[in-house]
């Protein structure tokens, strides 16, 4: 097999320097009328917001860092599973279940801001997105999380536009997380006050029957249902208190309190793609690897061709 010494792959080379700066010209020519005169400009708002989920946790009871819910344990309940384990039981239960608040995750919550419903609400808000589909709005969002910042990226060819989807999107999503708390709190509200209710008739209850008990003198079912109306009377207790702490909630609106706005969109001055030096720079050695190729490819067949004759 014949080589081909450094010195003879310089003269091909050299002897084919039109053909290798012929198309690379050419294809910087290509990249710079698709580049400046094809492709429009695309522009990226950002808006970021703060989420704070306002979560009952089953161990430490806190909302925000405040203390405002008591946990199921506030209560003796070794005592009161001597009379009846049934009791202790269902009584753990309910109080337990109102510990618990929707804690929605990063996902979540994520998914909801790139969801039909609020991207709905955002083509509606928006003259300039009538006729278009939810699902080339949705093209245009994304959304990055961390440690509840919710980073909103909007890319458009039109600036104004994009930066106001960005803003509409983060005031529809506020107003969702406001109305979800808002409806789960009055939910939970209207629970505890039948709960409430429950609690009052269970102890006139037990109330009639120990004052019968006394009239007879029944020591074995007078311990029995003092302590049946103790245990009633503490959850009693407790629920008034977790309603007197709703109400303190629902007046000071944490659901509206739950997001915050750190950084509203505004409108981009520069275009983010397309990249113009680095279009034209990978143009260039695309169109100098082309050149080199077809150099080596016209000198191969012109000399195999002269071989041959």
């Amino acid at each position: 097999m014949e080589e081909i010494s450094l010195r003879e792959l310089i003269e091909i080379l050299l002897k084919r320097k039109y053909i290798i700066i012929g198309l690379t010209i050419c294809a910087i020519a290509i990249a710079f009328v698709f580049t400046f005169l094809i492709q429009k400009p695309v522009y990226e708002a950002t808006a970021i917001l703060n989420v704070q989920n306002i979560s009952y946790d089953t161990h430490s009871g806190s909302v925000n860092g405040t203390n405002i819910f008591l946990n199921s344990e506030d209560i003796d309940w070794h005592e009161f599973s001597q009379l009846d384990p049934g009791i202790t039981q269902d009584s753990r239960a309910l109080i337990s279940s109102l510990i618990q608040y929707p804690s929605m995750s990063e996902e979540a919550y994520k998914n909801k801001l790139l969801g039909p419903e609020l991207l709905n609400k955002v083509k509606d808000s928006i003259p300039e997105l009538e006729g278009a589909s939810i699902g080339s709005i949705k093209n245009k969002v994304s959304v990055e999380s961390n440690s509840g910042l919710f980073t909103i990226k909007i890319k458009d060819v039109n600036p104004k536009l994009a930066a106001e989807i960005g803003n509409n999107l983060s005031e529809v999503f506020i107003s969702y997380v406001d109305k979800y708390n808002t409806n789960y709190v009055e939910k939970l509200n209207k629970y505890i006050g039948d709960a409430i209710e429950n609690q009052e008739n269970e102890m006139k209850e037990v109330s009639t029957e120990l004052d019968k008990a006394l009239s007879q003198n029944d020591k074995t079912k007078e311990k029995q249902l003092r302590i049946k109306h103790d245990i009633a009377k503490q959850i009693y207790e407790v629920l008034l208190f977790k309603k007197e702490q709703l109400n303190l909630v629902q007046m000071m609106d944490f659901g509206d309190k739950n997001v915050a706005v750190i950084r509203k969109a505004y409108e981009p001055e520069r275009p983010v793609s397309p990249n113009k030096k680095l279009n034209l720079a990978i143009s260039a050695v695309l169109g100098l690897m082309l050149g080199v190729f077809t150099a080596f490819f016209v000198e191969y067949w012109q000399t195999s061709s002269k071989a041959e004759d």
